[in-house]
């Protein structure tokens, strides 16, 4: 039967492998949400200026419709105009008849600026509907790899999750605790070998020789002093001979 610590270096092996696949879908995941966040920004952007072209669209109509009325009121006018012989009516006429020459006057500068300001709003539009489509599009892509490769993965994170759990379930409670508390503060790195040097593979502080014997006997869980990692001895010069990986981390901490 494999002593706790090569129950606790296989688990690390599961974990280090289920945190890989985690940390790949978490990226993936991570990306898809910035590229949503993004296209929603892009949405509203590009909506509020769709109100603003409906809204000079608006104001032209109002525009045109005033400038029509005005127009159709000085028509009428003339026309009365040829009627009336009354002199003061007459001239009652042609003062209205002035006064909405103006206003028509003043109406279509109104116009022409409403119109050459919705030349540029709909230039903006446009180029912002571009935009949104792009992303739109980039969207798309980003959640379809995100969905292939989750699909892609669905098979192993079963199988080591399962694994996980067997593996798990054989230690003592107290002792996977411990476990699971170092393995998400150290970095994934719970569990490492007492270096060569007799040092510490995680923190490479030096390890007190009686603990470097206790921990060739392989059979109680040894922590380090400094880092309160788990120590375990390399597979070639451990007394349970298992075939084991190397877990050293490559920096200290």
């Amino acid at each position: 039967m494999a002593s706790p610590i090569q129950q606790l270096y296989a688990l690390q092996h599961v974990d280090t492998e289920l945190r890989a696949l985690r940390l790949e879908l978490g990226a993936l995941e991570g990306a898809a949400a910035e590229v949503k966040t993004a296209v929603g920004a892009k949405r509203s952007v590009t909506q509020a200026k769709r109100q603003e072209v409906a809204e000079l669209e608006r104001q032209r109509r109002d525009v045109e419709t005033r400038l029509g009325e005005e127009e159709e009121k000085t028509k009428d006018r003339r026309m009365r105009m040829q009627r009336i012989r009354n002199e003061k009516e007459l001239g009652a006429l042609r003062r209205e008849v002035e006064i909405s020459r103006e206003l028509s006057a003043q109406l279509e500068e109104s116009l022409l600026r409403i119109l050459d300001g919705g030349d540029g709003k709909l230039g903006e539009l446009k180029v912002l509907e571009d935009d949104l489509a792009a992303a739109e599009r980039q969207l798309v892509a980003v959640e379809q790899q995100l969905a292939e490769r989750r699909q892609a993965l669905a098979a192993d994170l079963e199988r080591l999750t399962a694994e996980r759990a067997r593996a798990a379930a054989q230690l003592e409670e107290g002792v996977r605790q411990r476990y699971d508390l170092l393995f998400e503060r150290k970095g994934g790195l719970a569990v490492v070998e007492v270096r060569k040097e007799g040092d510490c593979g995680g923190c490479r502080m030096r390890v007190p020789p009686q603990l470097i014997t206790q921990i060739h006997r392989n059979a109680d869980v040894v922590f380090c002093p400094s880092c309160q990692r788990i120590l375990c001895v390399p597979a070639s010069t451990s007394s349970g001979g298992a075939t084991r990986r190397s877990s050293s981390a490559d920096t200290p901490g």
